[in-house]
This record gives structure tokens, C-alpha cells and sequence, in this order.
């Protein structure tokens, strides 16, 4: 049911919610000005704000009549968000932030794990994961609360981040990209064909380190490692096919 108020302290805010958007707010404003307030904020049983905090801070500056309906589900945010359809609106850092109010060490970790080595959620997910393509899955698991990262899963990775890293940081060049999903996603990509010699990398890259260059395209970056793995060697391996002109 519909109900309306201008009693604003009604409304109480929730620490593992998404922060008010300054810009977000004044956007709102402007749109409240021409036409009034047109979806309701959700709020539980308590009137904690579930979805809306940023909505009731611009009616709060036009001092016009706040529109709400209470939440009858189990009070939990990803509850809501999946009830409502409204998970399109969270990001996966609003998730991890969601998580960590809650004490959840996985996310604790995975957040220092991400910062620690200066990667994106994205590519953090496809270490943590091991999978290169597959993000919706990825992210699935990430906002059910399903994401398992401990001491045991970080020292497993080791490996695959020395290498990554290795390549990464070899030339000064490689830090106008050095932090671009698709570079990381390739060097990934390559570590695991079962015929790719780590060494052997290292020593090509040493010969011709500015044969990588930045890229628009993840297959693009794999075909620079791919001609600078291959470069003067009789048996050639290759990465992924891509077609010469």
C-alpha cells in the first residue's frame, strides 16, 4: 500500500546500504520540480530505507511529501533487490560493501585481496573464480553471498599472479595499460594453454618488449603475446586463432 508523509525523520538509514549521490540527488530534484515524486522509496518493517535513500534526500530539499511502501519480505537487502527486480541497480562494489557491513569475512578478504594487488572486481573474480569468460556467473555468486575467499584460495592463486605479475610490470610502457581488465584477462588467458612456458615468455618479451602495446580488444592483446611468444622459435603455439591478412 501507498503511503505519504513529510515527516522525513520517519525514515531511518541503513549502513549496508548504497551511500547518497550528491549528483544523483540533484538530478532528482530537478526531475521532482517538473514532475512530483514518481516511484516510491521502500522501506521495511522498521522504516529503514531499503531502496531510496537518494530520493528522500531530494524531496528533504524541496520539503514536498515523501511517497513510500513498506517491505514485507525477510528484511535482508539482496532479498529485496531480487523481489523487487531492483538488482540492476547495484554494482558489484555495492555488493561487496553490502557483505562486509555484515562481517562476512569472504568479501573482507576478497576486497583486501583486490586492493593488495591493484586489480578490478572483475579480474579479481576471474582469479578467485578461474574463469576467463564467464562474468555473469561470476557475478551470480557474488551478490547471493556465495563467494569463497580465504587464506587456503589466496595462497592457491600465488602462482598465477607471480606470473601475471611478471608480465605485467616487465616493461615502464606497460603502465599506460597495466591495470585494464583485457591485458589481464590475456596474460590469464595465455598462462593457462597447456603448452605455454612461462620462461620462455620472459625471454621473448626481453627481445621485443615493445611489440605490446595498448589494445581495444582482449583477442588483440593475445595476438601480441601470441607473435612475440612465437618470434624466431620452429614450433609455434598458438594462443587463440586469429586470421592473418
Amino acid at each position: 500500500m501507498l503511503k505519504t508523509t513529510t515527516n522525513y525523520n520517519l525514515f531511518k538509514y541503513r549502513v549496508d546500504n548504497r551511500k547518497t549521490i550528491l549528483s544523483q540527488i540533484k538530478l532528482l530534484k530537478e526531475s521532482m520540480k517538473r514532475h512530483g515524486f514518481v516511484s516510491p522509496i521502500i522501506v521495511n518493517s522498521k522504516n529503514e530505507i531499503m531502496d531510496g535513500q537518494n530520493r528522500l534526500a531530494a524531496a528533504k530539499e524541496l520539503k514536498i511529501p515523501v511517497e513510500y511502501k513498506v517491505y514485507t519480505g525477510n528484511g535482508n537487502m539482496v532479498s529485496l533487490l531480487s523481489d523487487l527486480q531492483l538488482s540492476s541497480k547495484w554494482k558489484a562494489s555495492d555488493y561487496i560493501n553490502y557483505y562486509i557491513k555484515h562481517n562476512n569475512s569472504n568479501y573482507i578478504e576478497f576486497k583486501k585481496f583486490i586492493d593488495d594487488n591493484k586489480v578490478s572486481i572483475t579480474f579479481g573474480l576471474t582469479i578467485i573464480e578461474n574463469k576467463v569468460s564467464n562474468g555473469n556467473l561470476s557475478r551470480e555468486v557474488l551478490k547471493n553471498g556465495k563467494l569463497i575467499v580465504n587464506d587456503e584460495v589466496i595462497k592457491s592463486k600465488k602462482m598465477i599472479l607471480s606470473k601475471v605479475n611478471d608480465i605485467r610490470y616487465f616493461d615502464e610502457n606497460y603502465k599506460k595499460f597495466s591495470s585494464d581488465d583485457r591485458f589481464l584477462m590475456a596474460i590469464v588467458k595465455i598462462i593457462k594453454n597447456k603448452d605455454y612456458d612461462h620462461n620462455m615468455m620472459i625471454k621473448q618479451l626481453a627481445i621485443n618488449p615493445s611489440w605490446i602495446t595498448k589494445c581495444s580488444r582482449l583477442i588483440e592483446y593475445i595476438g601480441q603475446f601470441q607473435d612475440i611468444y612465437n618470434y624466431h622459435q620452429g614450433k609455434k603455439i598458438y594462443f587463440v586463432y586469429i586470421p592473418r591478412r
